[in-house]
């Protein structure tokens, strides 16, 4: 019985490793509508896949590409921004969308924008993340980093505190290396 559990222990502690290798890490990049989701995909792919826009709710579905992160296969997944409250019934149902891109995911980027200060949707966006933290990883991106900083290191511990983040500029695509790294 003992070499029986040790055998099962075995196969159980490889199948994420088999099954990232096979399928690759999904990523999914959350946050409020406007913190630069779909620039940071865009620059992570290093192609022009989502559209950007300066008007929030750009994004109303999830949008799913496959990429290389380092030597392994991954997919990154965009997705509409988490807001409070809205009558929009397509921006309801991407908000949906969210939360099972979430949901599925292996790792959640939550994108916030440092040069604003924390808002009541960064909040939900940082809850529907902590909601899955036991079982997937976690990174707080700082976007926007190549403008005036307003969101420092205390405030952001106190959003989500114990994540790892890195700052970056998806649109300059500076800081992607070290978001990389981390996410590796």
């Amino acid at each position: 019985i003992t070499r029986a559990q040790q055998t099962l222990g075995r196969l159980i502690k490889s199948y994420d490793y088999g099954r990232i290798a096979l399928h690759g890490i999904r990523i999914a990049i959350i946050g409020k509508p406007n913190t630069g989701k779909s620039s940071l995909l865009n620059a992570l792919l290093k192609n022009e896949r989502a559209i950007v826009t300066h008007l929030p709710g750009t994004t109303r579905d999830t949008l799913e590409e496959k990429f290389d992160l380092l030597g392994l296969p991954a997919a990154l997944v965009d997705t509409a921004g988490i807001h409070s409250h809205t009558l929009d019934l397509a921006e309801q149902l991407g908000i949906q969308r969210t939360i099972k891109a979430a949901e599925t995911a292996d790792v959640i980027l939550l994108v916030l924008d440092a040069s604003q200060p924390i808002s009541p949707e960064d909040r939900r966006a940082a809850e529907l993340a902590q909601k899955f933290s036991a079982t997937k990883k976690i990174f707080t991106v700082l976007n926007k980093s190549d403008l005036p900083p307003v969101l420092n290191e205390s405030e952001l511990q106190k959003l989500i505190p114990a994540v790892p983040y890195a700052r970056v500029s998806a649109a300059q695509s500076a800081g992607l290396d070290t978001l990389l790294k981390i996410i590796r």
